[in-house]
């Protein structure tokens, strides 16, 4: 339950106060009050988040915009555009160094 309020909590300071934060920070960003970035998360300037866009533990190059997007564990480089539904990462690592990615 602590949880869940501690989280609860963490979005609504993001939503007042952090996003504000973020504004003035970087050149060109725009994040709509149902998107939510983690403090792991790094950004670039010119990034647009619009939507339920979700962020964590990642990193984002300048001039990327998402729409409705779960970005976890990635990094994400320039000029990127991510479109509505997609999930990029999640779980983790999987292998690069072999023919197929799969686990």
């Amino acid at each position: 339950m602590f949880n869940i309020v501690a989280k609860i909590i963490e979005k609504i300071i993001f939503i007042f106060i952090k996003r504000k934060f973020l504004y003035k920070k970087y050149k060109g960003f725009y994040a709509s009050p149902l998107t939510y970035i983690d403090n792991l998360t790094s950004i670039s300037d010119y990034n647009r988040f619009y939507g339920r866009c979700g962020l964590a533990n990642s990193y984002i190059g300048e001039y990327t915009y998402a729409v409705d997007a779960r970005i976890v564990n990635a990094k994400i480089g320039k000029f990127c555009s991510i479109g509505p539904g997609v999930v990029v990462g999640g779980l983790g690592r999987h292998p690069t160094d072999k023919i197929s990615t799969h686990p």
